[in-house]
């Protein structure tokens, strides 16, 4: 995480080792992938924001962008990037928020029965607003 002057940025690096030989060859990995071998998959994301220097709206207006996917996926599939970008704007801090952003999902890695939202390898785009109120 780096923060200077308005500016943010954050990132990360995820690896996970999936062995379906340690389970029963009843595994979900198994059902679900057809694959019995060890499968690396591996995945990074950035993502930065700015609080824009308008007069009158330091510390409340926000852009924000983010870069993100998942590689080595099993039985030789493609990866799965997402792209999103979005503004936040900050009420009382971090305490009360309104965000909204809109994301490209490329290759969608998943499916959800019986109501899904695309089919595995589709592309798809969330619009998404959230309100935030801590206490």
């Amino acid at each position: 995480m780096f923060k200077y002057r308005g500016f943010s940025a954050s990132g990360e690096y995820v690896l996970r080792l999936v062995d379906p030989r340690a389970e029963s060859p009843a595994a979900p990995w198994t059902q679900l992938t057809g694959q019995r071998d060890t499968t690396a998959q591996h995945g990074a994301y950035v993502q930065c924001g700015y609080m824009l220097p308008i007069p009158g709206l330091e510390r409340k207006l926000e852009i924000v962008g983010r870069a993100g996917g998942i590689g080595a996926a099993a039985n030789g599939r493609e990866g799965t990037w997402e792209y999103a970008g979005g503004v936040n704007w900050y009420f009382r801090g971090d305490d009360v928020k309104l965000q909204a952003d809109v994301t490209k999902v490329s290759e969608v890695p998943i499916t959800s029965s019986p109501h899904t939202l695309a089919n595995v390898n589709d592309d798809a785009l969330f619009f998404r607003v959230q309100f935030q109120v801590a206490f």
